[in-house]
C-alpha cells in the first residue's frame, strides 16, 4: 500500500501555482501513479466546505480531508465545529498566512485547542521563511501538545541544511508525537539521511501535488537503499498509526 500525505486539491491564489486539481483529477492520477489514498487539504485560496464537498461527491479512493486553519478568517472554527465528523485533521500553513512565530502564535491556540480535543492529527508546513515557517515552532509545539499528533511537511524545511536538522533535533527532544512528511524533496539523499538519524518510523511518504508529481516523490524513494519494513513504514504504516486508522 501506498498512501500520499500532501495533496492540494482547488485552485490557487499565487501566480506562480496556476495549476488546477479537483478530485476527478486525483483519483486519475493516484490510479495512473499505484497509490491507494491520500491526505487532501485545500489550496491557498482556503476553501475548505468546497474541498471536502468534493472529496465526499466524487472520491473514489482513501482520503483523509484536512481542513486549513486560517487564524485570519473569523468563520473557521465555526465550519470545523459544525463539520467536526467529516474533519480527519487540520492544516496549518504560517507562511502562505503571514503569521510571524509561526504555530507559535498564540492566534493558533484556538485551532491547536479544537485539534487537541477533537484528537485530530495537524499538519505543520515547513518552509523557508524561518520567521514563519521554521520546524522549531512546531517542534515546541509539539512539545506543549503532547497528546497531539504532528506531521512536520517538507522534511522540515526548503533546504538541506533544514531537512537534516529538523530530524536531528528531533531525536535530541525524544518526542514520540511527530514524523515528518518527504514532499516536495528535492535533495533525495536527505531522506534516508534523515531516516538514519532519526528512525524509519518518523517520516511518511508525500508529493505536494501539484507542486510536485507524484512520480517524481516515489522515484525520489525508490533509488534510496532502504529495507522492505523501511519502505512499508514509509510509504503507509507511519501514516496509518498518526492518522490511528488501522493497518
Amino acid at each position: 500500500m501506498i498512501l500520499d500525505s500532501h495533496i492540494h486539491v482547488g485552485d490557487w491564489n499565487y501566480e506562480y501555482y496556476p495549476v488546477h486539481c479537483d478530485i476527478a483529477s486525483v483519483n486519475r492520477l493516484l490510479d495512473e501513479c499505484g497509490i491507494d489514498g491520500a491526505i487532501i487539504m485545500p489550496t491557498d485560496k482556503k476553501q475548505n466546505e468546497a474541498t471536502l464537498w468534493d472529496i465526499e461527491k466524487n472520491g473514489r479512493k482513501r482520503y483523509w480531508f484536512f481542513a486549513w486553519a486560517d487564524p485570519k478568517d473569523s468563520l473557521g472554527l465555526g465550519f470545523m465545529n459544525n463539520n467536526r465528523a467529516r474533519i480527519n485533521g487540520l492544516k496549518f500553513h504560517s507562511g502562505l498566512d503571514r503569521v510571524e512565530g509561526g504555530i507559535g502564535n498564540k492566534v493558533y491556540e484556538p485551532y491547536l485547542h479544537f485539534a487537541a480535543s477533537q484528537r485530530l492529527p495537524v499538519m505543520v508546513h515547513c518552509g523557508r521563511w524561518q520567521e514563519m515557517s521554521s520546524y522549531k515552532f512546531a517542534l515546541q509545539a509539539a512539545k506543549q501538545y503532547t497528546e497531539t499528533r504532528f506531521i512536520l511537511a517538507h522534511l522540515g524545511g526548503d533546504f538541506e541544511k533544514l531537512k537534516l536538522e529538523a530530524p536531528r533535533e528531533l531525536k535530541a527532544m525524544g518526542l514520540t508525537n511527530v514524523v515528518f512528511d518527504i514532499s516536495a524533496t528535492r535533495e533525495f539523499w536527505t531522506i534516508e539521511m534523515a531516516i538514519r538519524t532519526a528512525g524509519a518510523d518518523k517520516f511518511v511518504f508525500g508529493s505536494d501535488y501539484p507542486v510536485m508529481h507524484p512520480k517524481m516523490s516515489l522515484a525520489s524513494v525508490e533509488v534510496l537503499s532502504l529495507t522492505a519494513e523501511e519502505r512499508r513504514k514509509l510509504y503507509s504504516e507511519n501514516l496509518l498509526s498518526t492518522l490511528a486508522e488501522e493497518k
